[in-house]
């Protein structure tokens, strides 16, 4: 803070100070001060004009610098007062995540997405959505052994018992062995979990995953973390036509990456509000004689995207084609310079 003050870089940016603050340069930035949670915007243009626009809720109390890089140009010039923009804490502005969301819908087809801050805390929201949901949920949920840790343990974590069915020749939980476990159990009228794992992109062979959930009561989570871009029956992995739930990933080593992050695809408008609800601490916001207050309707923590990491996220899916053909590009390589015995590839379940 001293080293920008010394620099004079504070008249041509964005400050945020407290409400009561009548040297916003001062008592915010060259005191190193962070001030209230409640706060005014304040801008300072490069004609020295100054705008005071409405009472700003939990403005984000960082230097000049940091805000002028983070934010759009505040400043006009040539208009001598404009529409500043807010900072928030939480959210520097939310555009960038409904943004993220919103794309996503676009190239995956799916009605509704809900960003969060992992894949794995994904796959622990769709699982606690369908318990909510759903009266009656048998104790334990079928997997691949293929998989992360993650795909497991969010089942773990919502207090259910975890049974795997092992992989076929594409790597991907078998349709054969899932029914041969199922025809075993006794039988029971409550439905049954199910996390279909994409390993390394290659979808599960959703239509009979689908006939086998009609006959025996499952509900289906896709674990799409390693699958986003990649395409069943002429349907882009992401669209929950199959499923109850389809949850990607933005990790680095993933098809497009936000640092870290993942989502959740569903076509129920009821679950992506129970969703939203979820992500954020299991509260809501309510409104009763014009004051606004919080309720707690379910237990739950922060899983919240940032648009920070959205951001990321918008520049990457403009490029996900690009990286697609690119992953494609090296895996013909290797099959086809690779001969070895020992050495087989998984089988293209996509028969589009």
């Amino acid at each position: 803070i001293d080293d920008l003050t010394q620099e004079g870089k504070f008249i041509d940016y964005c400050l945020v100070g407290e409400a009561s603050s009548s040297n916003i340069v001062g008592d915010t930035l060259r005191r190193g001060r962070r001030g209230s949670l409640t706060g005014y915007l304040k801008v300072i243009g490069k004609q020295g004009h100054v705008a005071y626009p409405k009472k700003v809720i939990n403005p984000i109390h960082l230097s000049g610098k940091v805000i002028r890089i983070l934010s759009e140009e505040v400043w006009d010039e040539g208009n001598e007062f404009f529409e500043p923009t807010s900072f928030q804490i939480s959210n520097i502005s939310k555009n960038k995540v409904k943004k993220f969301e919103k794309n996503l819908c676009k190239f995956t087809g799916a009605k509704y997405c809900i960003t969060t801050n992992s894949a794995s805390t994904a796959l622990f929201l769709s699982i606690k959505t369908i318990l909510i949901n759903e009266k009656k949920v048998n104790n334990y949920c079928y997997i691949s052994p293929n998989t992360y840790a993650a795909t497991a343990n969010c089942a773990l974590l919502n207090n259910l018992k975890v049974k795997f069915i092992d992989i076929d020749k594409s790597l991907n939980m078998s349709p054969k062995k899932l029914e041969y476990e199922l025809k075993k159990r006794k039988k029971n009228k409550n439905k049954t979990i199910i996390i279909l794992t994409h390993f390394a992109g290659n979808p599960c062979d959703l239509k009979i995953f689908k006939n086998l959930a009609k006959k025996y009561n499952l509900i289906i989570v896709e674990d799409a973390s390693h699958a986003l871009g990649s395409v069943y029956e002429k349907n882009m992995i992401g669209n929950p036509k199959f499923s109850y739930f389809v949850v990607t990933s933005f990790h680095p080593v993933k098809t497009i990456t936000t640092a870290e992050g993942g989502a959740i695809f569903t076509n129920s408008k009821f679950n992506y509000e129970l969703l939203k609800t979820l992500r954020s601490n299991g509260v809501i916001k309510k409104s009763f004689f014009q004051k606004k207050y919080n309720d707690q309707i379910h237990s739950s923590l922060n899983f919240r995207l940032s648009d920070v990491h959205s951001a990321i996220g918008l520049s990457q899916l403009k490029k996900i084609k690009k990286f697609v053909i690119y992953r494609n590009k090296i895996a013909s390589f290797y099959k086809k310079n690779i001969r070895n015995s020992n050495v087989f590839f998984p089988i293209n379940t996509d028969k589009s």
